[in-house]
């Protein structure tokens, strides 16, 4: 079934709304590409999501240039627990693309971009822009239901004055300082909310790793390799998100 993002969606068709009865209208981008690229014809069903949980099923009707839906079906999937926030620097070119493609796939709720002493790219307004474009598509390919927030580049210390249960910094050379798998599985069990810390291609600094460390993060090693930033976040959510199945499964 093909997927459209309709922010507007719950505006529009609220979820206490019983028999569900209402219209979605796509903005001009996505009606241009259910006109179109996707060809798709009056009463095809279709799905939209608002990117904050709530999903609609209907039929489509297309007029001119404009697309709209009628919703037969609506509902609201809950977040995954604990939220996951991936503060990592920006990699090179195309990488900070694929970066927040997958990080969207593996439900990441937020990306930060990280400021640090070896940062190389400060991405523009622009590049935001794209960044964000592509968490949208992401989460239409994928299947969610939120689309993963992207916050423009900040400051270590900013990033740390957010309020989360668990504070990872990804170290690869914390060594016998660095947290076990079973110690990170451990830290799961009453976390709600969870931030990973990803630095840049030139490491961390000792003071940045002073400063994350009284701000209570947990060093933690991906392995012995030295990774790519991309490769060491994805990586990181990955392991993160089974863990965290592990820890439900449990409960």
């Amino acid at each position: 079934m093909h997927r459209f993002y309709c922010p507007t969606l719950t505006a529009t068709v609220p979820l206490a709304t019983q028999p569900v009865s209402g219209i979605a209208v796509l903005d001009p981008q996505e009606a241009h590409h259910a006109r179109r690229v996707l060809r798709l014809r009056d009463g095809d069903l279709v799905e939209v999501f608002d990117g904050r949980g709530t999903i609609g099923r209907g039929r489509i009707e297309c007029k001119s240039n404009v697309a709209q839906v009628h919703i037969a079906q609506i509902e609201s999937q809950p977040p995954l627990m604990p939220s996951l926030e991936i503060a990592a620097a920006v990699p090179k070119g195309p990488r900070a693309d694929h970066m927040v493609e997958q990080l969207s796939q593996l439900s990441v709720d937020r990306l930060t971009l990280l400021r640090t002493r070896f940062t190389v790219v400060d991405p523009r307004p622009g590049k935001l822009d794209r960044f964000r474009r592509a968490a949208v598509e992401s989460a239409k390919q994928s299947g969610r239901a939120r689309v993963m927030s992207v916050d423009a580049p900040m400051a270590l210390s900013d990033v740390l004055s957010r309020p989360y249960d668990l504070r990872l910094i990804a170290d690869v050379h914390a060594g016998p300082h660095a947290a076990a798998p079973a110690d990170v599985l451990s830290m799961l069990h009453s976390a709600r909310s969870l931030l990973v810390l990803i630095g840049p291609e030139g490491g961390w600094t000792g003071q940045e790793l002073a400063t994350a460390e009284q701000h209570g993060c947990v060093r933690w090693s991906l392995g012995p390799r030295v990774m790519r930033i991309e490769t060491a976040a994805v990586a990181a959510a990955a392991i993160l998100r089974y863990l965290a199945a592990k820890t439900a499964d449990r409960v």
